[in-house]
């Protein structure tokens, strides 16, 4: 996807917590997904240290297509044996 300049403002934000908000189809779960990319694979921030917040279950669900459910549950589970549902 070609992000139009404020979309590359917001993923490569990283001087504190920001707020994506923006019309329906607009990205803004595509963008907020690679700022987590980007803060965790360039800016070198812990993934434990990043809190993201969606109000509807489509982007929820979205999210997890970019950032790997075993990823995030060895990351935050990490004694865990079976980490299947």
């Amino acid at each position: 996807m070609a992000f139009n300049e404020a979309q590359k403002r917001a993923i490569r934000h990283t001087d504190g917590p920001a707020l994506v908000l923006a019309g329906p189809g607009s990205g803004k779960t595509t963008v907020i997904t690679n700022r987590v990319r980007y803060l965790t694979e360039q800016a070198g921030v812990d993934p434990s240290h990043i809190l993201v917040i969606t109000f509807t279950r489509a982007a929820a669900r979205e999210s997890f297509i970019f950032i790997p459910r075993e990823k995030v549950l060895k990351r935050f589970f990490p004694g865990r044996r079976n980490l299947s549902r």
